[in-house]
């Protein structure tokens, strides 16, 4: 098994989903990845702005990381990476 099948056989045990790796497994992995991709090109360049003009992009930018890695643990919900952070629902404010 080379590279490439290995991390979307990991991918999609880490998703939840054990099997055989298919072509939609490697077409779901490309749309998440490339989502993702976006978004940490607009948060790098929204954290560019903010350092230049503070009062754009305030402290959003935080929210926007921790909004991220509540989708990424979403799609892929049995990551060992995630064991490192706490998750706190939002509604559990007191």
């Amino acid at each position: 098994m080379n590279y490439f099948t290995k991390h979307l056989k990991d991918a999609k045990i880490a998703s939840g989903k054990p099997g055989p790796v298919t072509v939609r497994d490697y077409t779901m992995h490309c749309i998440v990845s490339m989502r993702e991709a976006r978004f940490l090109m607009h948060a790098a360049f929204a954290s560019v702005v903010h350092a230049l003009f503070p009062w754009l992009y305030g402290f959003e930018l935080i929210q926007w990381q921790i909004d991220m890695l509540k989708r990424l643990k979403t799609a892929i919900p049995d990551l060992e990476v995630w064991n490192q952070i706490e998750f706190k629902d939002d509604d559990s404010k007191d």
